[in-house]
């Protein structure tokens, strides 16, 4: 993906104790952004939610912020051709606000 990614994603990380965390806004952003575009009707947060997709507790553990954007933006490309996840029209700033929201819900 885009050098833009990293750079945002490093400019908007606090450390603690060695850690890299997401900023706080840059967490809220990202929850806003999954509120305004109704993502709870198919996943589960926190236990809430729709069963039809994979709950979002832990679905960043693993995954590359390039292949987390591309679920977003395409995720025919890297999903099972029978999923229903639709294609999100996301600027790079919510894209990184998304996947900061997602490294921050943990199992």
């Amino acid at each position: 993906m885009k050098d833009w990614l990293a750079l945002g994603l490093a400019l908007v990380v606090g450390v603690s104790n060695g850690a890299a965390e997401p900023a706080p806004a840059l967490v809220t952003a990202g929850r806003q952004w999954v509120e305004k575009n109704k993502c709870r009707v198919c996943h589960t947060v926190d236990g809430q939610g729709g069963k039809l997709g994979k709950p979002l507790n832990g679905a960043a553990t693993g995954k590359s912020d390039e292949y987390l954007g591309k679920v977003l933006r395409d995720p025919k490309s890297v999903l099972p051709r029978q999923s229903r996840m639709p294609a999100f029209t996301i600027s790079d700033e919510e894209l990184a606000a998304v996947i900061a929201y997602l490294r921050s819900l943990k199992d």
